[in-house]
């Protein structure tokens, strides 16, 4: 059976991704993705160490260097493949891939992405925040992810009248929402965002950020970064005068509540 060739990329990527592998498929990898698939969903067809590799490496690695817009495979393999990583079958998996092309879709596929993150320290020093954020596909919607030097958060961003919305969640009780200003553009350089969620002393915090899109396409090899915001004032860089500029002034990029011990009037005393 033919399928879009881009279909089959997102779906092996999806497949990397569930079984926690990274590409390019290996011989060995193949091996550890044969393994889970055929734990998860035993019986016929086997998805063994040899098909993987055959199929969804050598084979469509030279199919997308020829640059073919199909690829065939035989439709009892992929019916196992795409139930592994969620669907219910084939169609189940072919009408995802259409509502892909739905114009929210398109444009939350142009934003996927390794992007540079930048907040004001909430601690009111004068630093800036650097974390990488990956937006991407994992063939059945797209995920956003944040890695900070603790924790990792992730969510499922949408759009939604020119904004995308996304709900950031770690699995330590800690959470973010972000509003982030997209237009109508598609693969935009700079996006900003609006936050707000809780410190590490459990306040409501909030605030303006930026992603900064960069050429980075492994989130692991990106690190975390604080950042002086005097060394950008005195630096010869554009990006680095216009990031301080953005982000010198505390009263337009962070925002948190005054001191609360009474929960009643006398608290806003402290205003």
């Amino acid at each position: 059976m033919q399928f879009p060739l881009k279909d089959i990329l997102t779906l092996r990527q999806s497949l990397a991704d569930e079984a926690e592998i990274s590409l390019p498929f290996t011989l060995s990898k193949c091996s550890i993705l044969s393994q889970v698939i055929e734990q998860a969903i035993p019986g016929p067809p086997e998805i063994s160490q040899r098909y993987l590799y055959e199929y969804l490496h050598l084979r469509i690695n030279r199919a997308e260097d020829a640059e073919q817009t199909t690829y065939g495979l035989n439709a009892a393999y992929v019916e196992k493949l795409v139930q592994y990583v969620g669907f219910q079958g084939i169609q189940h998996w072919l009408t995802a891939q259409e509502g892909l092309k739905d114009r929210f879709y398109r444009q939350l596929e142009s934003l996927t992405g390794i992007y540079d993150c930048y907040v004001r320290c909430n601690s009111g020093q004068p630093d800036l925040l650097k974390s990488p954020v990956r937006i991407y596909h994992n063939g059945k919607y797209t995920e956003m992810e944040m890695r900070g030097k603790v924790r990792t958060f992730t969510g499922k961003p949408e759009i939604v009248q020119g904004c995308m919305f996304a709900l950031l969640r770690s699995d330590q009780d800690k959470q973010f929402h972000w509003v982030c200003k997209v237009g109508n553009s598609l693969s935009p350089e700079v996006i900003q965002y609006i936050f707000s969620g809780i410190s590490s002393g459990g306040d409501p915090i909030g605030g303006k950020g930026l992603l900064i899109k960069t050429a980075h396409s492994d989130i692991r090899k990106c690190t975390n970064e604080k950042i002086s915001l005097e060394s950008l004032s005195s630096g010869t860089n554009e990006r680095d005068r216009l990031l301080y500029a953005y982000f010198s002034n505390t009263n337009t990029t962070r925002l948190k509540i005054s001191g609360v011990s009474t929960f009643d009037f006398r608290d806003l005393n402290a205003l």
